[in-house]
């Protein structure tokens, strides 16, 4: 895949940079200055796999970590879990990306967002022959941010803005503090070490993180549970579960329906992706009996503006299967830039 992929990879590379030097120019010489130092600190499998993919793609290596750590800043997304009418969860996702780093005023694009679009991917990930689960990413990207294990769990992550964030997160343990998990590696981890939802979701509202982050996941056994995770890089602020709520027009009702903020505050004013998703998804859906289908779930997610200038794919989950649907989006003018 790095062989076949290596342009993307360097073009994404390529506009990263350039976006972060704009932002602070000290900020790519500080993590690569650190870069040979940090990569001895994570885990060593991943770092041998970004090894793999830097000599495959003709990558440095420490860009392709670079890339990597950089996930961990500036998504901006929407996840929705729901009851389907065939009684099985639905789990979809928007993944927005690049959002404070760069808009492009003579082309009226995010450059970050129109450099990923063609590198978007669909992986399984194997163990003996055998599909362990599958998830939805890019290329040059070895983390899991969108995710599903058949019959078992699915997981969506949302950025999670906070004056203490990722920033911070990544500054300490470049200073030698590794107590915290990486969001991308966390992820790998946790398909691999729990086959539940009580696993994943105990794991999820414990382990200390690099960045804040809401953690969205569904159970694929029961297909009755879903919650919204809400972190600090310490521990859990608060949680929303599937059918808490008994006024069935909200989140948290027959379906929870998580951006990037908080969910017991009020949107911000120059970002309310909320409720027009939420007022979407009780048009469209069957809210008396708690009820949605997968295309209407999808049209929840092409509605502006949870669809919008930043949004590169929509990926809807089959938790039975383990599957997932990615599409690559684009949003037609007139549309919001995020």
């Amino acid at each position: 895949m790095g062989t076949d992929y290596g342009h993307h990879v360097k073009h994404i590379l390529a506009v990263v940079i350039d976006i972060v030097d704009k932002i602070d120019a000290d900020i790519v010489p500080f993590i690569l200055k650190h870069i040979t130092d940090l990569a001895k600190t994570l885990p060593q499998e991943y770092v041998l796999e970004m090894q793999g993919l830097a000599r495959a793609s003709r990558v440095d290596f420490g860009e392709i970590v670079l890339f990597n750590v950089f996930y961990e800043l500036f998504s901006a997304c929407t996840s929705i879990i729901a009851q389907g009418d065939d009684g099985d969860l639905i789990h979809a996702r928007n993944l927005d990306f690049g959002l404070f780093v760069g808009w492009d005023f003579q082309n009226m694009t995010w450059p970050l967002a129109e450099a990923l679009r063609p590198a978007v991917v669909n992986m399984e990930f194997q163990r003996a022959n055998a599909t362990v689960y599958t998830s939805a990413g890019f290329v040059g990207y070895i983390g899991v941010f969108t995710g599903v294990k058949p019959n078992a769990f699915s997981f969506s992550a949302n950025e999670r803005f906070s004056l203490d964030g990722g920033f911070v997160g990544i500054i300490e343990w470049i200073m030698g503090k590794h107590s915290a998990q990486w969001l991308g590696f966390y992820s790998r981890d946790i398909f691999d070490k729990c086959d539940d939802y009580a696993c994943a979701k105990k794991s999820m509202s414990e382990s200390e993180m690099v960045s804040p982050v809401y953690f969205i996941l569904a159970d694929g056994k029961s297909q009755k549970n879903g919650a919204i995770i809400t972190r600090s890089r310490e521990k859990t602020v608060g949680t929303v579960d599937l059918y808490q709520d008994k006024d069935m027009s909200k989140s948290g009702s027959w379906f929870v329906l998580q951006t990037n903020y908080d969910p017991w505050d009020k949107p911000p004013f120059y970002d309310n992706r909320r409720d027009p998703g939420i007022k979407c998804m009780n048009t469209l859906g069957n809210g008396n009996k708690g009820v949605i289908n997968r295309d209407a779930v999808f049209d929840v997610l092409s509605t502006k503006p949870n669809l919008n200038m930043l949004t590169v794919y929509t990926s809807v989950m089959n938790l039975s299967k383990g599957t997932i649907d990615t599409f690559i989006r684009y949003c037609p003018f007139p549309c919001s830039p995020w």
